[in-house]
C-alpha cells in the first residue's frame, strides 16, 4: 500500500470512498478517502501529471441560491490532492480528472446531507450581539485579515496524519447549528466547542505552521495553523497565546490556554477548520477516537470523570 494511503488511513480513520486498486474501479485512476458529508474533508490520489476539477453547486449560508463552481484543485507531483465540503454542500458533485494523455474521466460524488439544530445562547454581552458603530471598521479589518491568512497555500501534508484532541473537555457546541444570541439570529456555528477550565493547555492536534495570532473582536485571542494545501485550523477565545507567526509547531505542542475572550459566556475552546475559505467540521477528523472515548466511559466512574469528550448541554 502506498505511503500516502497508509498515512491517510491512520490519520483520520477515513471511510473508504474509492479504492486505490484501479482494476476494481474499472480502470478509474482515482482514490478518495474522507467523509463525503457536509463539513467533511476529502483526500484524493490520482496519477502523476493529471489535473482534477471539482464541479459543485456551491452555496454559503447567507446566500439564497447555489452557484455552479468549477474549482481546479492543486495536484501534487505524486497525484495527491484535497478538498472540503461546506455546510451547505449539495447532495451531489462531480470530480473531473484529466489524464496526461488527454482523456477526461468524470466521477460522481454523493454527499450526505446533515440536519442542523438551533442553539439559543443567553447572557452574551450586548456589544457582541449588536456591535457599536465605532467597532465596525475594526471588525471589517479583522475579517479581511482572516480571509487573507486562509489564502495561504503550502506543500505541507500535516492533514494526512492522525489528529489528536487539542484539549480534553466536554463538547458544548457542534458544527453547523444555527445560533441565536440573546434571541437575535446570527451566523451558524462553524466549529467544535470544548468546554474546559480557564488556563488549560491547548495543543496542536497535528503539526503545522502558525500563520496568525491576534486578539479579534468576536473571536478573542486567536491562533491559526497552516497544515498544507489550503487546510487550516483555528483556535479562538484563548486566555493566552503562546506562539507567534512563523513558528513551526509539532503535534501536541502547547499553542495557548483555554479562555473566554471575545464573544463567549464561559471558558471553552472553539476549534475551527477550513479548506481555503470553506468552513469544515473538525469532528470529522476525530472519528478514529470516538469509539475509544465512549468505551472508556463504560468502564468505570473514575475513568468517566477524566478527560471526557462527549456531547453535553448546550454550548458556551
Amino acid at each position: 500500500m502506498p505511503t500516502w494511503i497508509q498515512r491517510g488511513a491512520a490519520a483520520v480513520a477515513l471511510t473508504l470512498l474509492a479504492t486505490s486498486a484501479m482494476a476494481q474501479q474499472g480502470g478509474l485512476p482515482l482514490a478518495l478517502r474522507g467523509q463525503l458529508v457536509q463539513g467533511g474533508l476529502v483526500i484524493g490520489k490520482t496519477v502523476s501529471g493529471a489535473t482534477v476539477t471539482l464541479v459543485i453547486d456551491r452555496k454559503f449560508w447567507w446566500e439564497k441560491a447555489r452557484k455552479r463552481v468549477r474549482d481546479k484543485l492543486p495536484v501534487a507531483a505524486d497525484g495527491l490532492f484535497v478538498f472540503g465540503l461546506g455546510r451547505e454542500a449539495p447532495p451531489t458533485a462531480v470530480l473531473k480528472v484529466r489524464l496526461p494523455n488527454g482523456q477526461v474521466i468524470s466521477h460522481q460524488l454523493k454527499i450526505r446531507q446533515r440536519r442542523y439544530r438551533v442553539q439559543r445562547i443567553k447572557g452574551v454581552a450586548r456589544k457582541y450581539v449588536t456591535p457599536p458603530k465605532r467597532q465596525k471598521a475594526r471588525i471589517k479589518r479583522e475579517f479581511l485579515m482572516v480571509v487573507e491568512a486562509r489564502k495561504r497555500f503550502s506543500d505541507r501534508r500535516d492533514f494526512t496524519r492522525p489528529f489528536k484532541w487539542p484539549v480534553a473537555g466536554r463538547i458544548s457546541g457542534v458544527y453547523g447549528n444555527q445560533r441565536f444570541f440573546n434571541g437575535v439570529p446570527r451566523q451558524p456555528h462553524f466549529g467544535l466547542d470544548l468546554a474546559a477550565a480557564r488556563g488549560r493547555p491547548v495543543r496542536a492536534p497535528v503539526p503545522g505552521v502558525v500563520i496568525l495570532t491576534h486578539h479579534l473582536f468576536f473571536a478573542g485571542k486567536t491562533v491559526m495553523l497552516d497544515h498544507g494545501r489550503g487546510v487550516t485550523t483555528t483556535y479562538i477565545h484563548l486566555h493566552k497565546i503562546l506562539v507567534k507567526p512563523g513558528d513551526v509547531v509539532t503535534q501536541g505542542q502547547i499553542i495557548g490556554q483555554v479562555g473566554s475572550t471575545g464573544r463567549s459566556t464561559g471558558p471553552h475552546l472553539h476549534w475551527g477548520m477550513n479548506w481555503k475559505q470553506i468552513r469544515l467540521d473538525p469532528a470529522q477528523m476525530m472519528h478514529h477516537t470516538v469509539g475509544a472515548v465512549r468505551s472508556k466511559r463504560r468502564r468505570s466512574r473514575s475513568q468517566r470523570s477524566r478527560g471526557r469528550m462527549h456531547r453535553g448541554r448546550r454550548g458556551q
